[in-house]
């Protein structure tokens, strides 16, 4: 199948800007929000590391992204926020008996005869194991085909799935009413109502829905971030999944192995378990769209297509403080007066209110504010102590999230109760600008609608592939772009939290057939030599050691390597979709 969404709740539609007002957005809209997300889970999930740390008392454990997978013969479920599937490669062994070769043995029965090898067993040649990260904590015991269960108590996804849109809960050092509430887009009623929406549910239905039709889809140009098993490479765009991805070197990456006995005569007495590997799958992950043909099996020689959606329909949002340059110069201002090196928000609700403040130093990671919140021309002696102010910590790749904090800086009333107010420093600046310490700002409580900022992914692409860049080769220069919260708050502190802290992406598990609901990544089989055919257990026999009539030893060995006819276990990779 191709992409397929259907949305008939008009009330999740986020709402765009219009001359004339404001407007739901249509299928086409939003799927401009859902790319932006899809890119950036794919980012994460292609430099995934189920083996960063080790530990001789622990083992392994992983610190790879929510939702991603590894299928490798070394289970990585040993950490509970893994949840582990396993599934085996089983052959017949051989076995064997023997008798020295003995003209005058203890039985006087001169015919070196002896007894016939048991019959063949069934043997777990190799396991491997299927594990996928979530933010949920499951069992780590030892994991059956049908995968490890929820443990009973902790923080599990749900948490945020059933979480009612205002209670102020903390979750992996991020608060959702509040960023929500902050950075959240707006949404219409079916009276026609305008609020920030707050239900998880309806923010599934109106971009994370989109995002799995697009990574379950058929589409070549949609699909970016589903896996697949195959035995060889699937096509353009498909890499390798590793236990350490982006890195030189490739550790535990077949998925499975199929192995038969080759065991077809006696001169295999000493090698029972002797066998031929039958097939070698892969998993593999699509990359974001990507242009030209030249790949391999191994390495990416070309580069990833990230959308650029600066002038695309962009959802709305509320701000209800506007800062402004009252004397000095701004760092970066827009065409509406604001500036871009600080953004305030709080629950602070004195509309028209204002009071003024000045960078205490050049970091802009505290200021001073006037004590005169009504005198237009505030002096120098009105600033007091220094407050420090709040800076959304940047989210590189690599790292598993950014630090989100909110301390308040002010109550402008003076009292708390009143409500008070965050003012944030954009990181963007700290780490490229130094804030002028003499520039006097002036914050004002209003509400306004304005459109949020996209980032563009391909600023955020320092990925390897073994020996072989293939991201973004000014990468090293934009760290001003991946370090503005005002483009990457939305997408990256609020959709990709709720998207994977509440486990809405695809979940992976192995299966013996595909259900209707499910997606199908490809499949794999466990093949044997098949016992109902009429070689199957031949029983090999002769003389080890000599020809002699006295020295060597005779062996019997059963095997089945001479037959080609087998049985076959076929096991799919399937993904669902938690609604």
């Amino acid at each position: 199948m191709t992409v397929s969404y259907s949305n008939s709740d008009s009330t999740s539609r986020m709402l765009k800007v219009l001359s004339s007002g404001l407007r739901r957005m249509t299928d086409s809209e939003l799927e401009i929000t859902a790319t932006k997300l899809q890119e950036y889970f794919t980012l994460k999930l292609t430099t995934a590391d189920f083996q960063r740390f080790y530990s001789s008392f622990t083992g392994y454990f992983s610190i790879a992204p929510y939702g991603s997978i590894i299928m490798t013969s070394l289970d990585r479920g040993v950490e509970e926020s893994v949840q582990s599937f396993q599934v085996h490669d089983t052959k017949y062994n051989a076995t064997v008996t023997s008798k020295s070769n003995d003209a005058f043995d203890n039985n006087a029965d001169d015919d070196d005869s002896f007894s016939d090898p048991a019959d063949l067993t069934l043997q777990n040649h190799q396991t491997f194991y299927l594990a996928q990260r979530h933010y949920a904590n499951y069992t780590t015991s030892t994991p059956g085909f049908s995968g490890q269960t929820l443990q009973s108590g902790g923080d599990y996804y749900n948490n945020i799935r059933n979480w009612n849109g205002t209670t102020s809960i903390t979750e992996n050092n991020w608060s959702p009413a509040e960023m929500i509430r902050d950075y959240g887009h707006l949404t219409a009623t079916s009276g026609g109502t305008v609020k920030i929406e707050k239900d998880v549910q309806k923010i599934y239905e109106a971009i994370f829905k989109y995002v799995n039709a697009r990574i379950r889809s058929t589409s070549g140009q949609h699909q970016f971030g589903q896996y697949r098993i195959a035995t060889s490479w699937p096509g353009t765009g498909w890499f390798a999944v590793r236990e350490q991805m982006g890195v030189n070197g490739a550790v535990y990456y077949n998925a499975f192995q199929d192995t038969v006995t080759t065991v077809d005569s006696v001169n295999f007495y000493n090698n029972l378990t002797a066998l031929s590997t039958q097939n070698t799958w892969y998993l593999w992950i699509k990359n974001i769209q990507t242009t030209g043909s030249n790949y391999d099996t191994i390495n990416i020689n070309d580069s990833p297509n990230f959308t650029d959606a600066s002038s695309s329909v962009r959802p709305t949002r509320l701000s209800r403080w506007k800062i402004t340059v009252h004397s000095g110069s701004a760092l970066e201002g827009t065409n509406s007066g604001d500036v871009r090196e600080y953004y305030a928000t709080g629950d602070y609700n004195g509309i028209g209110k204002y009071f003024y403040f000045k960078p205490n130093n050049v970091n802009g990671s505290s200021i001073v504010v006037s004590s005169n919140y009504s005198d237009s021309s505030p002096s120098d002696s009105s600033f007091g102590s220094q407050i420090p102010i709040n800076v959304i910590l940047h989210d590189e790749i690599s790292d598993e999230f950014s630090s989100v904090t909110r301390s308040a800086t002010l109550a402008p009333s003076g009292n708390s109760g009143d409500g008070q107010i965050y003012i944030y420093a954009n990181e963007k600046y700290t780490a490229t600008s130094s804030y002028n310490t003499n520039t006097v700002y002036k914050c004002e409580r209003m509400n306004r609608l304005i459109e949020m900022d996209f980032p563009v992914f391909s600023d955020y692409d320092n990925r390897y592939d073994y020996t072989t860049f293939y991201g973004n080769s000014n990468y090293s220069s934009t760290i001003g772009n991946r370090r503005d919260h005002y483009r990457k708050t939305y997408v990256q502190n609020i959709l990709y939290r709720l998207y994977t802290l509440g486990r809405y992406y695809p979940i992976y598990s192995l299966a013996t057939s595909v259900g209707s609901s499910q997606f199908n990544h490809g499949s794999f089989t466990n093949t044997r030599r098949s016992p109902g055919n009429l070689d199957f257990g031949e029983v090999y026999e002769g003389l080890i050691g000599s020809n002699s009539d006295t020295t060597g030893t005779y062996y019997k060995v059963r095997g089945a390597g001479g037959t080609n006819a087998y049985e076959t276990d076929t096991y799919y990779l399937v993904s669902d979709v938690e609604s």
